[in-house]
Order: structure tokens, then C-alpha cells, then sequence
């Protein structure tokens, strides 16, 4: 997804009626803050599969917008869409090949059928809040934002303990447009810290630099593993920047196929000298 000042965005959302299974859209370009908000707000709750998707482009007409859902939906100007389940092999990198680089938004709007049982239909509807946060991490770009429905008493603490590992701010909202009656609830992470080994990987494939430098220590994945990774598919130059000194580390990383190994602290001169 690109817009005229070269930044990216995507949504994962789902947006069904009631009575109909929720699915998961994955849209585009929305800079600014308040566009989380705005969304969350326009959000009535009765939309068919696509309203997500309309929202995007209406409010971003030049927006590409990949969507994925269990039902047909209406073409879309702009929209690449998958009729699959998310939590299918292989669906999110089809969003991850459709989105062509790291996302600005993220937005879920997944909801399990419900079987009356509070407890139950609660681990069910958290258990897809927890996808979509492992798939936002590893598609969002510093700075991008998720938003995930979840029911009246909001995310379960884990998850919003990892939200706030990830994300500079996480708060639950209503949106007004939601029956008073109804269970809906959305929380929102803004200010994601990115720094995650996945999330990195997925970058540096979709939009190869001319050099990366990692980490040793990031979550999720390390900087080995990521090297590993990268070298099945590219030679791009690495050079690892890291306060792991240790001489059997170094040895390792240069063995999987780093350029160049410096230690913390280091001066910006070596640094760019080295580059």
C-alpha cells in the first residue's frame, strides 16, 4: 500500500451483521491519530462483510485495501479480496504478499459465533483478538496502530500486558454507533515500538534495503534466527549491532552469514566507517 508521501497502512478487520459469521478485512493508508478513533466510531456494528474496506477508501479514496473473509463480498475499487479464513495455512501471508510492504493500521473486527456460554464465547472471541495481535506485529511499521472488537469487559489481562510491550498506548472505547444492548467493544493500541524480530524480517523481505543492521536480543525472534531466515532468500548486507559481546556469539552471527559484528558501546564514527 503506498500514498503519495510513501507511507503504508493496513487494516485487518471484520465487519459482519449480527446474525453473520465475522471475518477479517485488511486495508490501507489512514495517517493521523485520529483516524483510529474516527473508524472506531463509524463502526455501527450492522455493516455487511466490506464496510471496513468502504470506510478505508472513503475516507482514502487512493487507499489499496487487501480484505479477507469467509463470505463473498461485493467488488470494492482498490480492494484485493481473499474469500478464506484468517486462521487458515497460509491466508496471512497472502494478506502479507497483498499488502506489498509493513502496515500503518491494523484493524480486527472478529467475532466467534457465540454459544451462550459467557466464559466460553469470551476465550473464543480473545483467542482471535490474540491472532490479530501476532499478525499486526509482524506486519506494522514503528508507530502503526491495532484496533481488535472485543467483548463488554475488554481484553483479557495477558493480552493487554503484551499490547502495552508493543504499543506506546492501549485503551478499550464504545463506539457510539453500537446498540446500547450490545456487547462491542473495541480496545486500541497506538505507537507500536516495533523492534520485533518477525515484524522485522517481514520488513526487510517486503521492502529490501540496500543494508540492515540488527539486534541480537529482540522478541519473538532474535537477530540469529532473523539472519538464518534472511540468508534462505537474499544476500542483503547485515551488520549486527548489539551489546551481546561474547566471543561465541559473535562467531555464530558471522558464521550465519552477518558482514560485520560491533558491540555496544560504540562510536557512530566506527559505525559509519564500517557501513
Amino acid at each position: 500500500v503506498r500514498e503519495a508521501r510513501e507511507t503504508r497502512m493496513v487494516a485487518t478487520t471484520v465487519w459482519r451483521a449480527p446474525d453473520r459469521t465475522p471475518v477479517i478485512t485488511a486495508a490501507a493508508p489512514l495517517p493521523g491519530d485520529r483516524v483510529v478513533e474516527d473508524i472506531v466510531r463509524a463502526a455501527p456494528g450492522h455493516l455487511n462483510p466490506g464496510g471496513w474496506c468502504q470506510v478505508v477508501r472513503a475516507r482514502q479514496p487512493r487507499a489499496e485495501v487487501a480484505a479477507i473473509d469467509l463470505l463473498p463480498v461485493d467488488p470494492i475499487q482498490g480492494v484485493t479480496f481473499f474469500q478464506r479464513d484468517f486462521l487458515e495455512e497460509g491466508a496471512d501471508e497472502a494478506l502479507i504478499a497483498a499488502l506489498g510492504g509493513p502496515a500503518d493500521l491494523v484493524l480486527s473486527d472478529m467475532a466467534a459465533n457465540t454459544v451462550g456460554h459467557k466464559q466460553t464465547d469470551h476465550l473464543r472471541t480473545m483467542a482471535l483478538v490474540e491472532a490479530g495481535i501476532d499478525f499486526a506485529v509482524r506486519v506494522l511499521r514503528p508507530g502503526g496502530a491495532f484496533v481488535a472488537k472485543v467483548l463488554a469487559g475488554g481484553a483479557d489481562p495477558a493480552l493487554v500486558a503484551q499490547l502495552k510491550r508493543n504499543f506506546a498506548t492501549v485503551k478499550h472505547a464504545k463506539p457510539p454507533a453500537s446498540r446500547k444492548d450490545s456487547s462491542e467493544w473495541y480496545v486500541i493500541a497506538q505507537g507500536f515500538k516495533g523492534g520485533d524480530g518477525a515484524s522485522g524480517l517481514a520488513a526487510l523481505e517486503s521492502t529490501p534495503p540496500d543494508l540492515a543492521i540488527l539486534d541480537v536480543k529482540m522478541p519473538r525472534m532474535d537477530g540469529m534466527e532473523l539472519l538464518q531466515r534472511l540468508r534462505q532468500r537474499t544476500s542483503l548486507p547485515v551488520i549486527f549491532l548489539t551489546s551481546k559481546d561474547d566471543e561465541l556469539d559473535e562467531l555464530m552471527g558471522l558464521r550465519l552469514g552477518a558482514d560485520d559484528y560491533i558491540t555496544k558501546p560504540f562510536s557512530q564514527r566506527l559505525l559509519l566507517e564500517r557501513i
